[in-house]
């Protein structure tokens, strides 16, 4: 969303290092938003290891009392 917006005040910015400046922050934002999204995907996969860790101990003393 801010990407967009800096991009539409760089169209309309007349002046280069203006320009330059507006783009330069519209690709900071989307690389953030890049860098945010693996973040939740690498701390959804750890979640999902830790619950198949624990769920696999159970099991297995589930198995060690029967």
């Amino acid at each position: 969303m801010r990407a967009n917006e800096c991009r539409i005040l760089a169209e309309r910015l007349h002046a280069q290092l203006a320009r330059e400046v507006m783009l330069k922050a519209a690709s900071d934002y989307e690389r953030m938003a890049r860098e945010a999204e693996q973040q939740e995907i690498a701390q959804g996969l750890s979640h999902l290891q830790a619950v198949a860790s624990d769920l696999y101990l159970a099991r297995l003393r589930a198995d060690d009392r029967d």
